[in-house]
């Protein structure tokens, strides 16, 4: 299988064919930023395989699994968090108190 060689122009030319056809600015950053990631990924000949986009493909599969982990490991901390915090301010758990609700 022959390899293809990937270049900045041709991310550039990528970018701008996505502002041609009226994309918004915020997405033509995003999938150059993307293709750009790739592109420093890559091997220094630049040279695309089927291999290369796999072992990419499993690198950002694994990140994007890590930072859900994160995330979701810190939403399910926060409840708890956002307790304990009231619990040490007020000495109790009086979230509806007059003077929280009427406060100046």
């Amino acid at each position: 299988m022959e390899a293809y060689i990937m270049t900045n122009e041709q991310i550039q030319a990528y970018a701008e064919s996505l502002r041609m056809e009226e994309h918004s600015e915020s997405t033509v950053q995003k999938y150059a930023n993307a293709l750009t990631a790739f592109y420093d990924w890559l091997a220094e000949d630049k040279s695309v395989t089927k291999e290369r986009l796999l072992l990419w493909k499993a690198k950002i599969s694994f990140i994007l699994a890590v930072r859900s982990h994160a995330v979701n490991r810190k939403a399910s901390n926060a409840p708890e968090k956002s307790i304990k915090r009231h619990e040490n301010q007020a000495g109790s758990l009086n979230f509806f108190a007059p003077s929280r609700i009427f406060a100046p």
